[in-house]
């Protein structure tokens, strides 16, 4: 009951704010929300945001901390000189992490714009053949 009130939801916003991960364009609902909007509103913005950067945000703080509390933990173990080059391997760790994460990042933003370059209606997948004869 609540998607045939779409259109008119659609139809009065101003902004259409997609929040994007590599399965987006494969959804058919997500397919026909996009549609609708341009469709109705024509004059309206689609904005993308583009999940990976919230990751990379949240990898950044998380390895900032692990990496103090690496360097806080050694420093106040009292341990010597001969610990010095495993401490900071050791506070490095979260930042190597991180950026084997942005790597990854960097290749959904490559598929971003893959799928928009090459996006094909009958290769997106609903869960049931009810919603795709409705859509």
């Amino acid at each position: 009951r609540g998607i045939h009130g779409i259109g008119g939801f659609l139809s009065v916003s101003k902004e259409l704010c997609i929040i994007w991960s590599p399965v987006y364009l494969t959804r058919l609902w997500c397919v026909f929300e996009v549609a609708t909007y341009k469709k109705l509103n024509p004059e309206g913005a689609v904005v993308l945001a583009p999940i990976f950067l919230e990751t990379v945000v949240v990898l950044f703080y998380a390895s900032n901390l692990l990496g103090a509390f690496a360097y806080l933990f050694i420093r106040g173990s009292g341990a010597g000189s001969y610990v010095a080059i495993p401490a900071v391997l050791l506070c490095c760790l979260p930042y190597l992490i991180t950026i084997h994460n942005l790597r990854k990042n960097y290749v959904q933003k490559h598929q971003l714009f893959a799928q928009f370059e090459n996006f094909d209606l009958d290769s997106v997948d609903c869960s049931t053949e009810s919603d795709r004869n409705f859509v």
